[in-house]
């Protein structure tokens, strides 16, 4: 992460925090686990989903916020690379067992129900 990227946090809203987890291709159900989507992640406690490109491994921990419209998922490494890394982020739904990750635009935004104090 930039000293550039962290000046540009000032004035951003967190909107969520904790644990981020890979979703993975369900080992069973009728998924098609060759085309199935490398960057897509979850924050448990909250259940948001999200897409971004960063690299967790198996988990990590980081945080979402939010600002002049734009998210954006800081990832906290303990492993090699940099301490904080930074990545844009589009919601999209959570994927119930068995069932397919929807990444389309046009879907509800699992977020757009927060109230953000200003």
């Amino acid at each position: 992460m930039a000293l550039s990227d962290l000046g540009n946090l000032e004035g951003s809203a967190v909107i969520a925090s904790g644990e981020i987890e890979p979703i993975t291709c369900p080992p069973t159900g009728n998924q098609d686990c060759l085309t199935w989507p490398s960057d897509i992640y979850r924050m448990p406690t909250q259940n948001i989903c999200f897409t971004a490109d960063v690299n967790c491994g198996y988990g990590c921990e980081g945080f979402m916020a939010e600002k002049d419209g734009k998210r954006a998922v800081y990832v906290i490494n303990s492993a090699i690379g940099p301490r904080i890394s930074k990545a844009d982020t589009e919601a999209l739904e959570c994927p119930g067992e068995g069932q397919p990750v929807t990444t389309s635009r046009e879907q509800e935004d699992p977020l757009s129900d927060l109230q953000l104090e200003q």
